[in-house]
Formats: C-alpha cells, structure tokens, sequence
C-alpha cells in the first residue's frame, strides 16, 4: 500500500511539472517549456514498451491483405459456384487466425514490417488471435480506427500491431 501512495505521489508530482503529464483542463502556460527537464522519469522494472504501427501502415496492411483475399477467393468463388459464397467468411477468417497464430503476421505486415503481439509486449496467444479474428466481423469495425486509437479488433482482444523489432523490455 505505501508503494501505491508513492507512486500516486510521484505521479502528481510529475503531473505540476512536466508537459507530458499536464491537466486538459489547466489553463495553458508557457513557463512549462523551461521546466522541460526538470524531471526525469525512471521507468519500473519490468515494463514493456514498443512503437505502434501507423495509420498509413495499418492502411497499407489492410489494403495488401484484402489484394491477397481477393486473389485466393475469386477462383474459389467462381469455380464452386454458390457454394463457393460459404468462403467468403471462411476464407478470410482462415487466413488471418493462420497467418497471425504461427507468423504473428500476415502478408500486408511482412510488407510493412509490423507485428501483432500481445499488449503486454508477450507473443499473442492463439486464443487472442482467434478473438482478434473474430472481431474483425464486427461492422463497421474498420472505422474503429479514425482518431488515432487502435481499433476494435485491438482493443477487445487485447492485442496491438507494432513495428517490428521495437520491442524494449526494462
């Protein structure tokens, strides 16, 4: 419990001195730039810290792997006929739990050269990349992005897409 108090102070602390931690709603202040390096934050052992995919590259994934899907289902489709409309979501839903459970990347991420990894910074377990999978057919999940945050298919499997390699544990 005291560690909690320190920490809670510690972070108040840093709050009043420093423009990463500033209030929202305090009124703006230009003294803060001089205070710059008035403090220095000592990361905890065992944090985790890695770079997010951008938006352009979650584009881009998303645009390579849709090119992949097309080129996979459009013989199928059309080769089987009706039935052929069935693979249509279990194609899709293959090749992304497939591709991300053994790779922890699809064909639009070796491109880009991002990941898919537990928010925790540890390999996503299949269950969190079958979830992921899973909510990717949630509608309108691809709008979940705008605004700079990660989707749905992030958040409610508790997985993030991040730059290869940027990994940091401390």
């Amino acid at each position: 419990i005291l560690k909690s108090v320190e920490w809670l102070l510690n972070v108040k602390q840093m709050s009043q001195n420093s423009q990463y931690f500033q209030d929202p709603f305090e009124e703006e202040d230009d003294d803060y730039l001089e205070q710059e390096d008035s403090f220095e934050y000592i990361p905890l052992e065992g944090e985790v810290y890695y770079t997010l995919a951008t938006g352009t590259q979650r584009l881009a994934n998303h645009l390579i792997d849709s090119f992949v899907l097309v080129s996979l289902l459009f013989p199928i489709v059309f080769a089987v006929g009706p039935v052929g409309v069935i693979s249509l979501f279990f194609i899709p839903f293959l090749y992304y739990f497939l591709m991300e459970a053994i790779w922890g990347k699809t064909v639009g991420k070796f491109f880009t050269g991002t990941q898919v990894i537990h928010q925790s910074g540890e390999k996503a377990s299949p269950w969190n990349i079958f979830s992921r999978t899973f909510m990717r057919s949630i509608p309108f999940d691809a709008f979940s992005f705008l605004g700079g945050r990660p989707g749905w298919h992030d958040d409610l499997s508790d997985t993030r897409v991040i730059m290869d390699g940027s990994i940091e544990y401390i």
